[in-house]
């Protein structure tokens, strides 16, 4: 297996992120935030675990949240041990219940396949969610040519809130926050307002 870039990769690591790579038994706890190289750090652990182990590619799972931050990982690998980060199993949590359910079929549901569903079947599940909102609830607002209007505003906020990695209760609160904000603030906006 070839190494390229290892040792260029390595040198552009704090003390704490090399302790991280350098761990190669048991688990280790990377607190950090956006932008922090996480990605980085985590692709580097995964190459220095088959550099310095007899771990075969195919033994490593490497878990994330998106699509695009398993592609990211599987890229970065690719620079560092080239087609070996191909048998690195690189998944979000999704595509790899996917994968159990499609190898072992014989221990869900009548042996269904399970795919997520596309785009068009996201949509219409939102539209029968919206359809059943009360008359008046603004989400339910339609145009005869183009259907329910918020739709697709929700499918994207959706994927948005999934892609923060948000629980439902995280949310809520968050939701709670900002409204107890907004019933702080109008009464002061519409006072500054209120001569115009």
């Amino acid at each position: 297996m070839e190494f390229k870039n290892f040792e260029t990769h390595y040198a552009r690591l704090n003390e704490e992120q090399r302790r991280a790579v350098d761990t190669l038994d048991g688990p280790v706890l990377v607190v950090a935030g956006p932008g922090s190289g996480k990605t980085e750090l985590l692709t580097m652990r995964v190459a220095a675990i088959l550099k310095n182990t007899d771990t075969a590619p195919s033994s490593i799972l490497c878990l994330t949240f998106t699509d695009a931050a398993a592609a990211n990982m599987r890229s970065r690998l690719v620079g560092l041990i080239g087609v070996h980060a191909y048998k690195v199993a690189i998944h979000t949590f999704h595509s790899l219940g996917r994968e159990i359910i499609g190898q072992n079929p014989e221990f869900f549901y009548k042996g269904a396949q399970y795919a997520p569903a596309d785009e068009l079947v996201q949509i219409q599940l939102l539209e029968e969610v919206v359809q059943d909102l009360k008359y008046d609830n603004p989400l339910r607002s339609y145009h005869p040519e183009q259907g329910y209007t918020y739709v697709w505003d929700i499918k994207n906020r959706i994927s948005d809130l999934k892609k923060a990695g948000l629980t439902p209760e995280e949310f809520h609160a968050v939701v709670m926050e900002n409204k107890s904000f907004l019933e702080q603030a109008n009464p002061l906006v519409v006072e500054v307002f209120a001569d115009r």
